[in-house]
């Protein structure tokens, strides 16, 4: 017990002691304090991106029950997608191992009261939501009836929409709000936290499948194809559902190119593709910080030979080894904890900056904040900071000689060449940390060059590109080009500046918005036909400059393709 005392005893002299020192000499604390700053700013800044992307579980109940299905073909992996009839016999040969539920997105026009918007949605089977297991924060989810055509419309808001279009209002639920021409009852809305585990969208609202609108236009309002997630029940292996898949798609899979079927963690799923940007990033950081770190032990290097003298009276005074260097540690630590209070703000104010960044371009954003996780993180890298960076520095100020530091002339003593040697160490380390950082940033820098000039084919000078969609429904009776868009074209023509203008549903190196047509024979068990329809306007070859190896594109006098779905997109360019 009274070693324990004697030691906090000496801790806190220890403490004054460096206050004392600090005092001194503010303008090295400071320059000290914010080297360091920089270096766990940005170390704790990525490590909370990486882990709240990479590590942190779904905010799901038992998400690691929770799986999603990639088809294997000979052109890689993909995720599987499947029509509707594919879904439902999936969820028959699944039924006693395993929760399936299926979607859709779409995007659409909502009439809200703060205004119409372009909105994402999603529409999915009634038990997405159990299968989740996520609840509103208001209201309800969807109950099985409502999956039926003729039961009322009604949708789930978003919480972000809920607070953009809707204020906030409580009362929301019941009002009827228009999404494209249809009327919808709003039942719910969901929780903050919640974002719907696929891939980058971002769904503002949720309508429950119609099944008998299904059953009658399989390539119907809402697309051909659904994607699946499972949940399997307890104590059953993926292995298990993987060959009931396996059995199920050849019921009715007839492909000469036969697909393999397995199933995949759906949070490794939906980090995948961003893991190895992440790593990669988390490595950069490593650098600098230890970069900072060989720039402040530089730093005491030249402090504690400074300080020569004082270090050799203490020492002729009785100070120990252990006791000089528990000092230089503790400053060493205070230092380090006053870098961390600054690198967190300075990790708060990159997170903020980058927010909008972040939520667009990773999945599961909502998981990215400062939390007890992060701060724990802090305090043990505020120890690591501490260590080293002090760590030298304090053996050397422990072993220097007494005699050398009361003399004056002590240069070509054996500590003054323990410390020049060290010095020399820290300097070509930091130099060649350095470098590895300067050579990374240079190929990234000479890849990110070569990509932007690498030739794409069209031209990309000059162009201004928008997303449109208009409700299907409204021209459901009348040519959705003529009435619609050929004007819209017309008056962008007249704008000052604009040479020409013409509309796609996609756009090359873009997510295309297309359609996937099934043609159905008699038995759609002998293997359906599947086409990608994608409509271009009259004149989109000439505005970006393609060039036509032979034949000619369209022209005005050609048909123009009417699809049967309730809203398209177009791009504007």
């Amino acid at each position: 017990m009274s070693r324990i005392v004697a030691s906090i005893k000496n801790f806190r002299e220890d403490v004054r002691f460096a206050v004392r020192q600090f005092r001194r000499a503010p303008a090295y604390a400071i320059f000290t304090t914010l080297v360091l700053a920089l270096g766990i700013g940005t170390v704790t800044a990525i490590f909370t991106i990486s882990y709240g992307v990479l590590m942190k579980p779904l905010p799901f109940r038992a998400d690691g029950q929770l799986f999603d299905v990639v088809e294997s073909t000979a052109k890689g992996d993909e995720a599987f997608a499947a029509s509707y009839p594919e879904i439902t016999q999936l969820q028959q040969a699944s039924a006693n191992i395993a929760d399936v539920a299926f979607a859709s997105n779409y995007v659409n026009i909502i009439d809200a009261p703060a205004g119409a918007e372009m909105i994402s949605a999603v529409t999915a089977s009634p038990n997405l939501f159990n299968v989740l297991g996520v609840e509103p924060i208001i209201g309800r989810s969807f109950t099985p009836d409502e999956a039926i055509s003729d039961h009322p419309n009604v949708v789930l808001l978003s919480y972000d929409i809920w607070q953009r279009s809707f204020a906030g209002d409580r009362n929301v639920l019941g009002r009827t709000v228009h999404i494209g021409p249809t009327p919808e009852t709003v039942i719910g809305v969901m929780p903050r936290q919640f974002s719907y585990p696929m891939g980058d969208i971002r769904p503002e609202v949720w309508a429950p499948i119609e099944r008998t609108a299904l059953a009658s236009k399989p390539d119907g309002p809402y697309g051909a194809t659904w994607h699946p997630i499972v949940r399997l029940h307890a104590g059953v292996p993926p292995q298990a559902l993987e060959s009931s898949l396996a059995h199920a798609h050849s019921q009715f899979a007839k492909s000469d190119a036969p697909s393999q079927f397995r199933l995949v963690s759906l949070h490794d799923q939906l980090v995948r593709q961003v893991r190895p940007a992440l790593l990669a990033l988390e490595i950069a950081v490593a650098i600098v910080w230890l970069i900072a770190c060989s720039n402040v032990a530089g730093l005491l290097l030249a402090r504690v030979a400074a300080r020569r003298t004082e270090i050799a009276v203490r020492s002729a005074l009785g100070a120990g080894r252990r006791r000089m260097i528990a000092q230089f540690l503790t400053e060493s630590l205070l230092l380090s904890t006053a870098a961390a209070v600054g690198g967190l703000g300075i990790a708060a104010l990159i997170l903020r900056i980058f927010r909008h960044i972040l939520t667009t371009a990773l999945p599961m954003a909502q998981n990215v904040r400062l939390d007890w996780s992060i701060f724990a993180g802090l305090v043990v890298l505020t120890l690591l900071t501490a260590v080293a960076f002090g760590t030298v520095p304090a053996l050397l100020a422990a072993w220097a000689g007494t005699e050398a530091g009361l003399r004056n002339s002590g240069r070509s003593q054996s500590g003054d060449r323990r410390h020049n040697r060290a010095r020399a160490v820290l300097l070509v380390s930091e130099v060649a940390l350095s470098i590895a950082l300067l050579t990374g940033a240079g190929l990234m820098m000479r890849t990110m060059y070569a990509l932007r000039h690498v030739p794409l084919g069209f031209r990309t000078d000059h162009l201004l590109i928008t997303s449109l969609t208009a409700p299907g429904d409204l021209y459901k009776d009348q040519n959705i080009g003529t009435v619609a868009w050929q004007p819209l074209l017309d008056a962008v023509r007249l704008y000052p500046g604009v040479k020409d203008a013409s509309l796609s549903t996609v756009m090359p190196l873009k997510h295309p918005v297309e359609w996937l047509t099934l043609v159905y024979k008699t038995n759609w068990t002998e293997g359906n036909i599947a086409a990608v329809v994608r409509a271009a306007s009259p004149g989109l070859m000439d505005v970006l400059g393609i060039r036509m190896r032979s034949g000619r594109f369209f022209n005005s006098s050609d048909t123009a393709f009417q699809h049967p779905g309730s809203s398209r997109q177009s791009r504007i360019c």
